[in-house]
């Protein structure tokens, strides 16, 4: 056990620290207390908050252990779900002309740049192939793939048109080439990087060098899956010559789209562990508690006061100070005269006169807009609705966009955004941050600091060991000791 990281009680891992007295904390000096309407994480030892100690989920388990279990997500849960489903539908398509086979793997390829998406995110349901429109959903995706393996497929082509003779040492370089090359690039590919990037071999070498020594085992993955489809690519066209319709190209697709499916799981897993330095991500997405799953188990003894751990002379620190906001009169109610009776009929007529219609393919740009972190499409879009789209959107669909607009100081839309943010279901995390910057916003940007301390404190009661709870403890502290620091000027004669 390192002592850096160890209880200084019971040397045991640390995963938790209190914010007031510092000390590192285990499970069993740590308590879960019950401040209505919220339960805290707090120290056994002065009775104030907890905050989780995180780390890296690189380094909880590194990419290598992680192997097996992609290789059975196709097997078991979701992954199986998906891998028929996707089969079902390539065996079917394959009784179509071309066309339809091609627009039929775009949509298969979308579908597994979501799995990575989604493995990448952490999200325990797994994205899947959704088609919105022709564009988006097949064409793109296939352009995405084409260009991240392009060592593959362009030699080859020039080769066909330009040489004489085929030489087999060049395809061999090629190979070579395209198994380093293309792992990372897929990456990019599925998280709508510039393709410019993507055919950059200055960019693509510096993102591999960037996974460290987890690169050999990416690329490697990737290696043995390719070396993988030559045998079971045999046993797919074997299966499609048997003369039993339907069933048999179902067989022969599940066996042929069980090695990409494990290697979009393993790209998605890269993402996980590297999105902080592959730049997809904030830091903190790609961390995790010391002690994953594992609850306080201590207790606080009723005696215990914060006053303990001081030293003689010295005043207890408060975790904040309220702020006495002013009186404001309450607007007068006013009272609409209703018909007692409507129809019903008459109310959904009104209802839908009310709510204006959704510009579909607008929000889809919008989204497309966020997806390549194109910020002023995506204001551009948003300024497009009527009404603000806050119902579609996700909760980090909306802190996105708050962010977003806040950097170019299109203030009321990052209020908008926030505003609607806040109001959603979705990670702590998510939330605290959505409150914080809001509350920020309002001070910073909009002149509105008394509603930017009821905000602060919201985050300190909903969100107490959460990283925004302690800069919204510090920020009202600051708030209060000029408060302070002004009165006392005003009383000096």
């Amino acid at each position: 056990m390192n002592p850096s990281n160890a209880c200084s009680r019971h040397r045991a891992l640390a995963g938790w620290q209190c914010t007031v007295c510092h000390k590192l904390l285990c499970p069993d000096c740590v308590a879960e207390k019950i401040v209505h309407p919220v339960t805290m994480t707090s120290c056994c030892e002065c009775g104030q908050i907890a905050k989780v100690l995180t780390r890296k989920f690189r380094d909880t388990q590194p990419l290598i252990d992680r192997i097996p279990g992609a290789l059975l997500f196709p097997l078991h849960g979701e992954g199986a779900m998906f891998l028929v489903a996707n089969s079902v539908g390539f065996a079917l398509a394959s009784y179509f002309p071309g066309e339809v086979l091609l627009g039929c793997i775009g949509l298969i390829i979308g579908a597994f740049f979501g799995i990575i998406r989604s493995t990448g995110a952490g999200h325990e349901m797994m994205e899947g192939a959704t088609y919105t429109d022709i564009f988006n959903s097949v064409a793109k995706p296939f352009l995405y793939f084409a260009v991240a393996t392009v060592v593959f497929w362009l030699p080859p082509l020039l080769q066909y048109f330009a040489a004489d003779e085929f030489s087999f040492k060049f395809m061999a370089v090629c190979a070579v080439l395209g198994m380093m090359w293309t792992p990372v690039a897929v990456l990019g590919a599925a998280t709508s990087t510039s393709p410019f990037i993507l055919l950059n071999p200055v960019a693509i070498v510096g993102l591999t060098l960037r996974l460290e020594k987890d690169a050999i085992v990416y690329v490697g993955s990737w290696f043995a899956l390719a070396l993988a489809m030559l045998p079971l690519g045999g046993l797919a066209y074997l299966l499609y010559l048997i003369p039993i319709p339907v069933l048999c190209r179902v067989l022969a697709a599940l066996v042929l789209l069980y090695p990409p499916l494990v290697g979009a799981r393993i790209s998605g897993l890269v993402l996980r562990l590297f999105g902080d330095v592959l730049g997809y991500g904030a830091v903190e997405d790609a961390q995790g508690p010391v002690l994953p799953g594992v609850h306080p188990r201590g207790v606080i003894a009723p005696e215990r006061n914060i006053t303990e751990h001081l030293s003689e002379g010295e005043a207890p620190k408060r975790s904040f100070e309220p702020i006495e906001l002013p009186e404001e009169s309450a607007p007068a109610q006013q009272f609409v005269d209703v018909p007692e009776e409507l129809p019903r009929e008459k109310i959904r007529e009104l209802d839908a006169a009310a709510i204006p219609s959704l510009d579909v393919t607008l929000l889809h740009q919008l989204r497309g807009a966020m997806k390549s972190n194109d910020v002023n499409t995506s204001m551009e879009a948003l300024k497009g609705f009527s009404v603000f789209p806050a119902a579609e959107l996700t909760l980090r669909e909306l802190l996105w966009l708050g962010r977003a607009a806040a950097s170019i100081d299109e203030n009321q839309l990052a209020c908008d955004a926030l505003s609607s943010a806040v109001e959603k279901e979705g990670h702590e995390i998510d939330l605290a941050k959505s409150k914080v910057l809001l509350a920020r916003l309002l001070d910073e940007r909009m002149n509105r600091r008394e509603d930017a301390h009821v905000w602060m404190e919201r985050i300190i009661v909903e969100h107490p060991d959460s990283d925004p709870a302690i800069f919204a403890r510090d920020w009202l502290d600051r708030m209060a000791a000029g408060q302070r620091a002004a009165t006392e000027g005003v009383k000096k004669p």
